[in-house]
């Protein structure tokens, strides 16, 4: 700051900072040179009107728009006006206006939001403060792309700081070396793992077993099966639509890093396909050592693993280990969901 009447002792050039403290941390303001006071404000810029407000004292500036001669160019800026009996010395609020314009600009193109929220967050709480550094609202979906590529979901909820609804959480992506040091992924159990499912709807039940596999093993294989008499009340939906509806729900989830494919199995449907259950567990066997290029895995299945066991003959048992993963805490099936649907 250097207008030559800015101060009117004498002509002094001010350069001023804006720092911005981590969420949760407390500093007590004290005053220094030749202030007699300093005080934290909750500020507010919006409507034409910038205000400093406290426990005992308000002040309010209305922002008039000057035109000023910068070289050969007009350029236009916000000049603070007082409207209220209390007002900061000099030009101090022009000092902050520029500096809350600054913070506006950078939270556009930067990540400075994310300082100004737990290190763990979930998005209402951070679109709150989005708001109040930009000075106006946003629409929730927009703000959601905008800040996609910054954001890792923890696998969590939380009530918000500022809201009542549970909402998932998250950390921003650019953490410090030392903490990307310390969230390594875990050394996986197993190479591969292999999940068998119709998705007659794909619901949170499935999802829970996928990331069970992605969190043990380096590869995951997400195999589709087939739906006997496509079309009807039991099996309504394509295989291929299927298959490219959990495509879709997996490229938004965190899956500890795991190689996840997902593939179609080809109808095999009978009357007597209970006859044929070995027969049918070749096939399928083979489908997967096709995909994965390994005649071993593990098959997560979620009831008795003994039905898994009797699909498969001896030959083909010494390769796969089945894990039993059943469904305590996600309590649904596809059934129950398909149900829901067709009644709704």
């Amino acid at each position: 700051m250097s207008k030559p009447d800015r101060d009117p002792r004498m002509r002094i050039i001010d350069i001023s900072y804006i720092a911005l403290l981590p969420y949760g941390y407390e500093q007590t303001a004290v005053a220094g040179d030749d202030a007699k006071d300093a005080r934290w404000f909750d500020i507010d810029l919006s409507d034409g009107i910038l205000k400093f407000s406290d426990n005992t004292v308000e002040i309010k500036y209305s922002l008039k728009s000057e035109k000023f001669k910068n070289g050969i160019i007009t350029v236009e800026n916000f000049v603070p006006v007082s409207i209220s009996s209390e007002a900061l010395a000099f030009d101090h609020g022009q000092i902050v206006l520029e500096g809350l314009m600054r913070i506006k600009n950078k939270a556009e193109y930067t990540g400075i939001v994310y300082n100004l929220v737990p290190p763990e967050f979930t998005i209402p709480d951070l679109q709150q403060v989005y708001e109040v550094l930009i000075g106006k609202p946003v629409y929730p979906k927009a703000f959601r792309d905008k800040i996609s590529d910054d954001i890792i979901p923890l696998n969590k909820t939380e009530k918000p700081i500022t809201g009542r609804r549970m909402a998932s959480v998250y950390r921003y992506i650019n953490l410090d070396i030392s903490q990307l040091e310390s969230e390594k992924p875990k050394e996986k159990k197993y190479e591969n793992g292999v999940i068998l499912t119709r998705a007659q709807p794909f619901h949170n039940g499935h999802l829970s077993i996928i990331k069970q596999a992605a969190s043990e093993c380096k590869n995951v294989l997400v195999v589709i099966g087939s739906a006997n008499k496509n079309g009807t009340k039991k099996n309504p939906f394509p295989i291929e639509y299927r298959k490219d509806v959990v495509e879709k729900i997996l490229r938004a989830e965190e899956l500890y890093g795991a190689n996840v494919q997902v593939i179609s199995l080809s109808d095999w449907s009978m009357e007597n396909a209970a006859e044929y259950v070995k027969e049918w567990g070749t096939f399928f066997y083979c489908n997967v050592v096709n995909a994965i290029g390994e005649k071993s895995f593990v098959f997560y299945y979620n009831d008795n693993p003994d039905i898994a066991k009797n699909w498969f003959n001896k030959d083909i048992l010494k390769h796969v280990f089945i894990k039993s993963s059943d469904r305590t805490d996600v309590d649904i099936s596809s059934t129950m969901v398909r149900e829901m649907l067709l009644h709704e």
